[in-house]
């Protein structure tokens, strides 16, 4: 059976977000959960990701070409991140955007969003973090494990190496700090679910050191979200918000890189 958000509680959600975070493991969500009574421990299961949902565009599809690469990372976790590469069928040039993954590697979903947006027109490169230790272990547990024991300064360089940033659309993503926000000149599109208060509280002091810098920015908060709404192997998906964010994404990236 296909748990929906609708039939989700509130402390769930919470309890997840916990552990998607990494501040409690696998064993504990689900005590936790189960604490809650047999429905609780019953939607905890529910909100485990399905990634055969993830895919909604195919491997082989037509419109597309995918290969895993290796590139240069000085000064982060290894000499070489493995990649996967996508981009249009057909010559380019195209724009190119970088997909980064969230706390547990490579993962099936971020896949397909680099494909989502090679078929949107973009050259997209998803770096994979974890290559270090040996790449994304095929589970988001044993992922985010491998990724919590990277040096993340230099997990962050492995990401971003060769990065000529023209402009960014962060999903539900911590700002940046403080005396970083100076040294932003991308454009940024923030998009932000509406349940998602430990995240929500951290932007209006950026978007004050925002406005202070004069960096040009958009943040959307989407009406009856969880955060990782876009995310569609789990049952925070919410398809009208992703939808949104993700046509406002592409227009973003369509404006302002070359």
């Amino acid at each position: 059976m296909v748990v929906t958000q609708s039939q989700i509680d509130q402390q769930v959600f919470s309890l997840y977000d916990e552990y998607c975070h990494g501040r409690i493991d696998r064993r504990e969500f689900l005590a936790r959960a189960g604490a809650l009574g047999a429905a609780g421990l019953a939607m905890a299961y529910g909100l485990m990701p399905n990634y055969a949902r993830a895919q909604t565009i195919s491997f082989t599809d037509p419109r597309i070409k995918a290969q895993y690469v290796s590139f240069p990372s000085p000064g982060g976790n290894a000499p070489t991140v493995r990649g996967y590469l996508v981009m249009p069928a057909g010559q380019g040039p195209w724009p190119a955007v970088i997909v980064i993954h969230e706390n547990r590697g490579l993962n099936p979903y971020i896949e397909d969003v680099a494909r989502r947006a090679a078929v949107a027109g973009f050259l997209a490169l998803a770096p994979d973090g974890t290559s270090p230790l040996g790449g994304y272990p095929g589970n988001d547990d044993d992922g985010r494990s491998m990724q919590s024991k990277l040096d993340q300064a230099k997990l962050r360089l492995d990401m971003l190496n060769g990065a000529d940033l023209q402009a960014a659309a962060p999903f539900y993503g911590a700002p940046a700090a403080t005396e970083e926000v100076a040294k932003i000149k991308a454009p940024i599109l923030a998009h932000l679910a509406e349940n998602d208060p430990r995240l929500n509280e951290m932007y209006p002091t950026f978007e004050q050191e925002l406005k202070a810098a004069k960096v040009p920015y958009e943040i959307h908060v989407y009406p009856g979200t969880q955060h990782g709404f876009h995310n569609n192997s789990t049952p925070r998906y919410v398809e009208a918000a992703a939808k949104l964010a993700w046509d406002r994404t592409i227009a973003h990236f369509k404006k302002h890189l070359a």
